[in-house]
């Protein structure tokens, strides 16, 4: 019996520990309490009052109950694993650390208690130390798992160490050898975790002995060692051992796709496809041949061992694999003619393979990558025998013969460029997936309503071609199709994810924010899909007015990743338990990377400027929010260029719709218009476009992390002594280079700075000219102006002038682009069109003019006249002089107050205009841009999904999900977009007024 029970009789303790296990808190409250009057002294009692305490949301409490049990330095394994639980749901796991350390010191030698300080130090990641411990229990009582800890934090100390702690490697090896010298391993896992040492340290040869000797006999899968073998003797180049091995593996696992290439790979030698597309082998081209036949043969003898009915299709598309290889290599040294006559071959293969498993759903994901290579005089020829072989197999099911000619449509999607059709063509392709649809639909009666149906591709694929018409003819039309078109989609199924997420992009892309939240939010988004596709709603919701709803998914996502950290040391621990050390790495390592996501630290910037949007309305307000981010020193450190460099980006944006490749990124209005027409619907961005894209994100991100401590030190400044800053101090000093570095992340320097503003609100064009986007480039403009206000620059009147210019220049580019959709355009569709500029108007009035209202209002705060303060004698020449500076200080700030507030009029009459629509019009215009009967017009879709045949059949579908019998009602849908719209529109209208009035109540 531990002293904590020996203290106080079991019987006293028992009905405390029954009533926490039931979750009868009050009742454990008050036995605790009675326990506590009895033995004030017992820590054990002490610990349970605060777990007690901690489940009941006391945390402050329960933490000066955990000190007063921790004063009394328990060393029971029942006070130290009850305070080890209150600390670490407290979020203190170095205070349960200390208890244990102090029991380590009592009792060096106790297995329980170091084995629970190793897991303490685990929950801190602190890696010496898990080594060091480790140790200690190896010598204690030798056995090797205690070892492989000691291992394993070694390997942790090198990850953490960004390959600084290298030499720790050739230690871990040493570990392991002598042990397996002395006693040999005796676990799989620990068996690998020397494999992957002696990988990293490029020792081949040593691994492979490993393998192949006594060791070896720990694999119980054959086929396990076997691969791992191959992928050695590939290393040491030993080609030929290498295939042997592989075509072992080959004929245990025929269908292992893996292991094909691999073994194509040996047969091949050394080779790799190079820049140009070629495949460049060191053999001559009889050797290829004779080496690619006789891959061929193997495969054709696999081939005839399988049984009939099974479907291995590994081995049937191994001859497309081979017909590639082929044509890299005629690439290599054939003539114009061979390398034709090969893509044909290669074109002959697909056709074979679709023959055969044209009807699964994996067919298209199959050969995606061998459509790229098939020459483009071969490309329609292929189109149209796909499409002809699809209607050719009559004796298969109506499910597979609907999933041919589904497959056929997805090959048209990858196969043709989006240049090679009209625009009739390409609405006359949408009309016959809309047909195919509706088959689809009779088919999919009889499934359960969380079984994905037979056609849900088809709707994917018409919304591509639809948003590619509206690319081209920006009818708004087809845009409005699409949107219906995935809302049918959602009505008959309401469990698409790939229809909500091209959906929530859709209603973004047109400012309708609250359809898109509501769609996203039936994704049921957590865990780790808040790092992964929470970018499809974010940028949204930033560039809204819908504060309340971005606070929540900012504070959602923040809490994922604090919350992390415990669970995936908690993960590592289990792992350790289980003896599963290849886990403990890959948790170790997946924390790490999340800890440097993109993604968390836009969620922690966006949370801070997200404060002080709130709170700018009033400069007191302000200051209190940047004093909880210290003075916007917090923010700071997030984006220090150290932790910049390191960040990882883990965002999926093989999720994004091919109009939107990345946030904020948009193929279809704009600048990028033209380059949607380049780009196919499967467009992967090269390595080169993906570092530019993350040097972009990054310099995105740094502004955010500035912009609260730049704007701490401008306030701070005006409070200075006439509100100049001394030359030479520190925060002169700091706000100099900080106001530098913002403008680095544009491209710019604060010695051209001002000439290149000049120069670009000079053109004709400020958006196309300028690489900074407007909110950045008024920001910019703004900061500088107020940097050489504050230090009363000699040149501060041609700044602010300067200011003036931009912000006209910026804010009438805003207004053009709001107007040409308004006014020039169909006004009863003004407010539905994409690209209104209404995100930049949003983030013009809640950012730049937030941070202008608060620096007037701290100079207008400075400049009140102040009373009781005597005249000096001997200083009228000086105060004259500070009156003429604030004289002309006042000018400057007048005329920036006074043209601030001329724009943001210009900007609430556009906006109470575009207010004034009636949205019962809007909506009958929207119906009849969906009803004309023009060829290449839109509505041909949805005009088949409306047909009363399916519509029947589609509401029946419903009826499974919703439980009730409602009908389809496009009028609704399109009621509730606009006036999604609206309330958008009235949110930034309503943040315009409030910052114009803020504006009007100053004076100078």
């Amino acid at each position: 019996m531990s002293s904590a029970k020996a203290a106080i009789a079991e019987r006293r303790l028992r009905p405390l520990r029954d009533a926490i296990d039931t979750r009868n808190y009050k009742q454990a409250l008050k036995l605790a309490t009675a326990l506590l009057a009895k033995h004030p002294d017992s820590a054990y009692v002490l610990a349970l009052k605060a777990l007690v305490l901690e489940r009941t949301g006391k945390p402050d409490e329960a933490v000066a109950l955990c000190t007063q049990a921790k004063d009394t330095k328990p060393v029971d394994d029942l006070t130290l694993s009850t305070l080890q639980l209150v600390y670490s749901k407290l979020k203190l796991p170095n205070q349960a650390t200390l208890c244990y350390e102090y029991a380590c010191s009592v009792m060096p030698n106790n297995l329980e208690v170091l084995m629970a300080l190793f897991k303490c130090y685990v929950r801190e990641y602190l890696y010496v130390k898990q080594q060091q411990t480790a140790m200690k229990l190896y010598r204690l009582v030798g056995e090797e798992r205690f070892l492989l800890w000691a291992v394993c934090s070694i390997l942790m100390q090198v990850g953490s160490s960004g390959g600084g702690g290298s030499k720790l490697v050739p230690l871990a090896e040493a570990l392991l050898k002598k042990r397996i010298d002395s006693h040999g391993l005796h676990e799989l896992e620990a068996l690998m975790l020397y494999i992957s040492i002696l990988q990293q340290e490029e020792k081949y040869e040593a691994a492979l002995e490993v393998i192949t000797g006594k060791l070896g006999e720990l694999f119980s899968i054959q086929n396990d060692k076997l691969r791992l073998q191959g992928e050695l003797l590939m290393r040491l180049h030993r080609y030929v051992e290498a295939a042997d091995v592989f075509q072992e593996v080959l004929k245990a696992s025929s269908d292992d796709w893996a292991v094909f290439t691999s073994y194509l790979d040996a047969s091949l030698g050394r080779c790799q496809q190079a820049t140009g597309g070629e495949l460049a082998v060191e053999l001559e081209e009889h050797e290829v041949d004779q080496r690619l036949e006789k891959v061929l043969k193997l495969v054709s003898e696999l081939q005839a061992c399988i049984p009939a009915g099974e479907l291995k299709r590994g081995l049937f598309l191994a001859h497309v694999e081979v017909a590639k290889r082929r044509l890299l290599f005629r690439k290599k040294i054939g003539t114009e003619d061979q390398i034709r006559e090969q893509s044909a071959v290669l074109a002959d293969t697909i056709r074979s393979f679709f023959s055969r498993f044209g009807f699964l759903l994996s067919f298209s994901s199959d050969i995606s990558e061998y459509l790229e290579y098939v020459d483009e005089t071969h490309r329609d020829q292929l189109s149209n025998d796909l499409h002809e072989a699809s209607s050719q197999f009559q004796n298969e099911s109506p499910i597979k013969q609907l999933r041919r000619k589904i497959s056929a449509f997805q090959v048209d999607e990858q196969l043709l460029s989006k240049g090679r059709a009209t625009n009739t063509d390409l609405v006359l392709r949408v009309t016959k997936m809309a047909n195919l649809y509706v088959e689809s639909l009779e088919l999919s009666a009889d499934l359960d309503a969380q079984e994905s149906m037979h056609g849900e591709e088809l709707l994917v694929l018409a919304t591509n071609l639809l948003t590619e018409l509206f690319r081209r003819t920006q009818n708004m039309g087809f845009l409005l199709e699409a949107i219906l078109v995935l809302e049918f989609g959602l009505y008959t199924r309401r469990y698409s994810s790939q229809y909500k997420l091209l959906l929530i992009d859709l209603y973004i892309l047109i400012s309708a924010v609250a359809p898109a939240l509501d769609w996203y939010r039936t994704l049921d988004v957590k865990y780790i899909l808040i790092e992964t596709i929470s970018h499809l709603i974010l940028p949204g919701l930033l560039a809204s007015t819908r504060w309340a709803d971005l606070q929540g998914l900012l504070k959602d996502g923040i809490k994922f990743y604090e919350n992390h950290q415990t669970e995936s040391a908690d993960l590592t621990i289990l792992a350790y338990n289980h003896s599963t050390y290849s886990k403990v790495l890959e948790f170790v390592e997946f924390k790490e990377r999340l800890e440097r996501s993109h993604q968390r630290l836009v969620f922690r910037s966006e949370a801070a400027m997200l404060s002080l949007k709130e709170h700018a309305n009033s400069l007191e307000e302000l200051e209190l929010a940047l004093a909880e981010l210290d003075f916007g020193r917090i923010p700071l450190h997030w984006g220090a260029e150290e932790n910049l460099l390191s960040l990882s980006y883990n965002e999926d944006l093989q999720s994004r719709p091919w109009w939107s490749p990345a946030p904020e990124e948009c193929l279809l209005v704009g600048p990028l218009r033209e380059a949607g027409a380049e780009r196919n619907w499967h467009y992967v961005e090269n390595d080169e476009e993906r570092k530019k894209r993350e040097n972009c994100w990054r310099s995105s991100v740094k502004r955010r992390c500035l912009t609260p401590r730049i704007l701490s030190l401008l306030l701070n400044s005006v409070k200075e002594t006439n509100g100049a800053l001394p030359s030479g101090s520190d925060v002169a000093d700091e706000l100099e280079k900080l106001t530098g570095s913002y403008l680095l992340t544009l491209g710019l320097s604060t010695d051209t700075f001002e000439a290149w503003l000049q120069e670009t609100t000079s053109s004709d064009n400020l958006f196309e000219t300028s690489a900074a986007k407007p909110v950045d480039l008024m920001t910019s403009s703004l900061f500088w102006t107020m940097y050489r206000l504050s230090s009363k620059d000699s040149k501060s009147a041609s700044t602010v002038t300067l200011f003036v210019k931009t912000m006209g220049c910026v804010l009438e580019e805003v207004l053009k682009v709001v107007l040409r959709d308004l006014i020039e355009g169909q006004p009863e569709l003004k407010v539905l069109a994409p690209g209104t500029g209404l995100p930049t108007v949003s983030g013009l009035i809640s950012e730049c003019f937030a941070w202008l209202s608060v620096y007037l209002q701290a100079w207008h705060k400075q400049m009140q006249p102040t009373s009781g303060k005597k005249k000096k004698k001997g200083s009228s020449s000086v105060e004259q002089n500070s009156v003429s500076v604030d004289t002309h200080l006042s000018t400057s700030l007048e005329s920036i107050r006074a043209e601030a507030v001329l724009h943001l009029e210009k900007l609430q009459s556009v906006l109470n205009e575009a207010l004034l629509t009636n949205s019962d019009q809007l909506q009958d215009v929207s119906n009849a841009t969906l009803t004309s009967n023009m060829a290449g017009s839109p509505g041909a879709v949805i005009k088949v999904l409306e047909s009363s045949r399916c519509l029947e059949i589609a509401t029946k579908l419903a009826a499974r999900t919703t439980q009730t019998q409602h009908r389809w009602q496009a009028d609704d849908l399109l009621r509730n977009m606009i006036l999604s719209q609206h309330e958008a529109l009235d949110g930034v209208k309503s943040l315009c007024t409030l910052r114009l009035n803020n504006l009007k109540s100053l004076k100078f």
